[in-house]
């Protein structure tokens, strides 16, 4: 009898890597519950530690292995630096050289080319996280494959997880991506002369983050990186309960349009040396876009939890 135990157990130790190997290699979400399945009861999934977070993992590694999703990703990645280049290039020509500080990305001092790169980068945070964040749950949901998930560890775990992982992958890719290129920008231009923002500054709020240009750029990234991954949960809530691609289309860009076309526009948030603004107009815009956005969210995930 020990010896049929035995057989037993090294056939399910043999199963079990060999299922984590597959999961690894092809990362299908089939693959990765029935490993789940094996090794894993219901009552230890959690969000965060121990062996409740193989799901969380497997779900951003899947994200990783989708071309779409990879291209998309880099494009974030590399596209702040795109304009470094363009200041390089003009400091060829003969033109002044930016400070640090100035030359970031954020910050759109980029007006020979009209703010392209800043408009291509912010003015399509909708598609960004639609690829990314939406086209996984959209397939799992045609493809049936929540519905496995969803018996085995339910549906507000199952829930809980995709908005974690959607937010933890863009707002860590955003604060890596603008906090190399500010310091790719102190090395570049260490010794840059010119600050376009320190004659005109217009108010106490103005004056001390021109004061304090490294703190102004890295509050902004932080910014930045939470308004990504806040879009991120919005439009992954939006795919799990309308679960119809033209509906979560609509309503992620639709929303998106009210955020930066709206007098006091959340595109004025991201500069860091906006001259004009104060601090109640800041914090006002950044209200107008967190309150909706996170009460969007809790309803949703909510009604598709419950419902």
């Amino acid at each position: 009898l020990g010896d049929v135990y035995k057989r037993q157990f090294v056939f399910r130790a043999n199963s079990i890597v060999f299922l984590y190997k597959y999961a690894i290699v092809k990362f299908n979400i089939f693959w990765c519950i029935l490993y789940c399945q094996l090794t894993i009861p219901p009552k230890e999934y959690h969000i965060f530690r121990g062996k409740g977070a193989l799901m969380l993992r497997f779900l951003i590694k899947r994200n990783l292995s989708t071309l779409s999703t990879v291209m998309v990703l880099l494009w974030i990645f590399i596209l702040p630096f795109l304009e470094s280049w363009w200041y390089i290039y003009q400091i060829i020509q003969g033109n002044y050289a930016y400070q640090p500080d100035c030359a970031f990305f954020l910050c759109g001092n980029s007006v020979g080319i009209g703010h392209i790169f800043q408009g291509l980068y912010l003015w399509l945070i909708p598609l960004y996280c639609l690829v990314i964040s939406s086209n996984d749950c959209l397939m799992d949901q045609e493809r049936g494959y929540d519905n496995i998930l969803i018996s085995r560890i339910g549906k507000r775990k199952m829930l809980y997880r995709l908005l974690i992982k959607n937010f933890i992958l863009l707002s860590v890719l955003v604060f890596l991506s603008l906090s190399l290129n500010l310091l790719c920008v102190h090395l570049m231009f260490r010794g840059g002369k010119y600050n376009p923002s320190e004659i005109s500054a217009l108010n106490n709020f103005t004056i001390f983050w021109n004061n304090h240009p490294l703190l102004n750029n890295f509050v902004h990234i932080l910014i930045t990186s939470i308004i990504y991954g806040i879009m991120g949960m919005f439009c992954c809530a939006t795919s799990f309960y309308f679960r119809n691609r033209k509906t979560v289309y609509f309503v992620s860009i639709f929303f998106w349009l009210i955020e930066i076309l709206k007098p006091g526009s959340l595109l004025l948030i991201f500069q860091p040396f906006q001259i004009n603004s104060t601090l109640t107009e800041t914090a006002s815009g950044l209200l107008l876009f967190f309150v909706p956005a996170i009460l969007y969210i809790c309803i949703l995930t909510r009604r598709s939890v419950y419902e």
